[in-house]
């Protein structure tokens, strides 16, 4: 997952870089919390040069649909994930206190506090621009002898 924050904002802070893992079966359900990752080993197809492109040919449109089904997996996880960003900056506390220790303290200036409402406005504008990227896509064959 990533946006368009300009790295003065530290956005990875309150929203790092989130790898979101699917394991989708042909009927595009997730199996990712059934499967574990290190157990998805075996021989690559890479190996096997000219069948690899025939595989993929021949499925071309059913590893149409379940890319599909997986961004559409990844999108409706996006909401919580910006969620939970948006709830770890929240410095509402933060700002209070602030605004308080500068009733006593001279050294706490009135900018002091307004650049870091304006950092949480600009940050909650970018997170909210949060989308996910595919980075990778891994194919798995099962067959059986």
């Amino acid at each position: 997952m990533e946006y368009p924050a300009p790295p003065e904002l530290q956005p990875d802070h309150v929203l790092p870089s989130t790898v979101l893992r699917l394991v989708l079966d042909p009927e595009g359900q997730d199996h990712s919390a059934e499967i574990p990752w290190d157990s998805l080993k075996g021989e690559c197809l890479a190996q096997y040069a000219h069948p690899a492109p025939l595989v993929i040919e021949s499925q071309s449109e059913r590893l149409a649909e379940l890319i599909e089904r997986g961004e559409t997996r990844a999108q409706a996880a996006l909401p919580g994930l910006i969620q939970a960003a948006r709830a770890r900056m929240e410095l509402d506390d933060e700002i209070a206190r602030l605004s308080a220790f500068a009733q006593v303290n001279p050294w706490v200036r009135p900018d002091e506090i307004e650049r870091l409402k304006d950092w949480c406005a600009r940050l909650a504008e970018q997170i909210d621009k949060a989308y996910f990227r595919l980075d990778a896509l891994r194919l798995s064959i099962a067959y059986r002898d």
